[in-house]
């Protein structure tokens, strides 16, 4: 039976505020509901563009802690209200709280999916199937694939973050 993969308990609120801003200097976007104009609570509805627009914030929390791939949902979602009270959304009639919620559960399922991939590809035998990322990968091209390869979460059960520098 494989070990079920758990979130840092050494990531907090603070490191995913850092990921986020981060994210918006590094990015140059307006506001948050610029870069997620569709989000999705299901692996079934992630689409390459999702995570592709995501890229950078997934590779920051990824360097910052969450390198198996797993948040930690209330606390992301915390942070992602207080970012948004110094980054307010500009296109959504949404409440922030109401967003925050909505984007952790993309952010929830688009590193889902980058796990389900990591795990197929690394699973794969003489009958090549992928029953959870079928979908997906038939709507990847080679250039989101080279970016989608550059963000496989690290496999491991237990690492604190200074491991990672």
């Amino acid at each position: 039976m494989a070990k079920r993969s758990v979130a840092n308990p050494t990531v907090g609120v603070k490191e995913y505020i850092t990921a986020l801003t981060t994210f918006k200097t590094v990015g140059q976007f307006a506001c948050l509901d610029d870069v997620v104009p569709k989000m999705t609570s299901e692996s079934r509805g992630v689409r390459p563009a999702d995570i592709i627009g995501l890229a950078r914030l997934f590779e920051y929390l990824l360097l910052n802690g969450s390198s198996n791939g797993m948040i930690y949902p209330s606390q992301f979602e915390a942070a992602t209200v207080r970012f948004l009270a110094e980054h307010p959304l500009r296109t959504t009639t949404l409440a922030p709280e109401i967003f925050a919620h909505r984007f952790t559960e993309h952010v929830k399922v688009c590193f889902s999916m980058l796990r389900l991939l990591q795990m197929e590809d690394s699973q794969v035998t003489a009958k090549v199937r992928f029953p959870k990322t079928g979908g997906f990968r038939k709507n990847v091209t080679t250039a989101e694939w080279i970016v989608l390869k550059g963000l496989e979460p690290v496999q491991m059960t237990r690492r604190t973050r200074r491991h990672l520098h």
